[in-house]
């Protein structure tokens, strides 16, 4: 189902958005916001005038004291080239980032801005590959900050020749998560698929791709954070074992999220990048399972760890317990009023020896009458 939603918003570089959302298993849901950009965002990156970038050299510290003073750093124009182009980039980024948050506030989403991929595409309206072996146009009046002869950082993901995909290299010196590359003459696409002009969704095209870097980002922050548990010995055994167990909840809610991406792709993945998307779903899963190992057997480990120091803490319970008792005898020991006790003790020994002989008078003179009636009989 498809709806038109106007919303006007002053920008400088954004001109509309097509928005898809995609429902998965275990309850994942993926919101693609694509943007479409003004002329302007081009002139951003494409044909810059860098007549005037010139290459300088300057001192890495001016504090005449410091040891950094003496090295000398060397700003050479390529580099200085590629540093305003990533510059400009950034400046697009920022404003794209802007409007998507706006967007997601209508739906009341409120999304950090880490937790967004953000990928470029950029179309040339050529059947030419954007990669050659040999960049005859590069030279000094001409410089691609994305260098035409470093085809080895097309991660290939997609079977159409005409498609271009990096994310490492020129993403690495800018706020981008990807670049899209798309050399296609605009006679050939079709009605319905027409990159330079339609709206895409993850269902469709590259982006679906981005789920898993979304997905990469998720791992890396949890190896991170469980990494304070498994490398380290310093922490308590409680901290690592929270840790640990807070690592194996978020490990179990990625591991879905894989699994749930990986059930789309026979349907839900356009034919050209299913293939791409089996095996770095597959590689994800198999990162995750291995993480689940090293956590299981530091879990294991801690549990040991804690059965040893609960031995040890019923060791010294037991000997405060003992510790206590005897206080508690030493305590109830002064209480006593020992005169008093002496003398109820004398009085009642007293008693008793009253007693023993009171009894003893008694079974002797039992024992005497007894006796008298046998001395009579015997003196008859």
């Amino acid at each position: 189902m498809t709806s038109l939603l106007r919303m006007e918003e002053e920008t400088e570089f954004c001109d509309s958005c097509y928005v898809s959302l995609s429902k998965y298993s275990y309850g994942i849901n993926y919101l693609s916001l694509y943007f479409f950009l003004k002329e302007s965002a081009t002139g951003m990156v494409s044909g810059v005038d860098v007549g005037e970038v010139k290459r300088y050299y300057a001192f890495a510290s001016a504090n005449p004291f410091s040891q950094q003073f003496r090295a000398i750093q060397h700003h050479d124009k390529r580099n200085l080239v590629e540093d305003l182009i990533n510059e400009n980039i950034n400046k697009v980024c920022s404003d794209v980032v802007s409007m998507a948050k706006k967007v997601l506030r209508l739906w009341r989403i409120t999304k950090d801005e880490s937790k967004l991929t953000l990928i470029a595409d950029i179309y040339r309206d050529t059947n030419e590959p954007y990669f050659v072996e040999v960049d005859e146009c590069e030279d000094d009046s001409h410089v691609h900050a994305c260098r035409r002869s470093l085809g080895f950082f097309d991660e290939k993901i997609s079977s159409d020749d005409s498609e271009h995909f990096l994310s490492r290299y020129m993403v690495e010196k800018n706020d981008l998560d990807a670049l899209f590359i798309k050399s296609k003459s605009l006679d050939e696409f079709d009605q319905f698929d027409n990159f330079a002009r339609n709206g895409l969704a993850l269902y469709d095209s590259h982006i679906f791709i981005s789920m898993f870097i979304d997905v990469a980002r998720q791992q890396k922050e949890i190896s991170e954070y469980a990494n304070s548990a498994l490398l380290k010995n310093s922490n308590k055994v409680e901290t690592n074992y929270d840790i640990l167990f807070e690592s194996t909840n978020k490990l179990e809610s990625l591991r879905e999220n894989i699994l749930a991406i990986q059930r789309e792709i026979p349907h839900g993945c356009r034919e050209s990048y299913s293939d791409s998307a089996k095996r770095i779903a597959k590689y994800r899963l198999q990162l995750a399972d291995e993480l689940k190992a090293s956590i299981d057997r530091r879990l294991s480990g801690l549990n040991s760890e804690m059965q040893v120091q609960n031995l040890r803490f019923n060791r010294r319970y037991s000997l405060l317990v003992g510790v206590l008792i005897i206080v508690q005898i030493l305590l109830a020991a002064l209480t006593i009023d020992w005169d008093n006790l002496e003398e109820r003790f004398n009085s009642s020994f007293l008693k008793h020896d009253d007693v023993v002989l009171k009894q003893r008078s008694t079974e002797t003179d039992e024992h005497n009458k007894l006796l008298q009636p046998t001395v009579n009989a015997s003196a008859e």
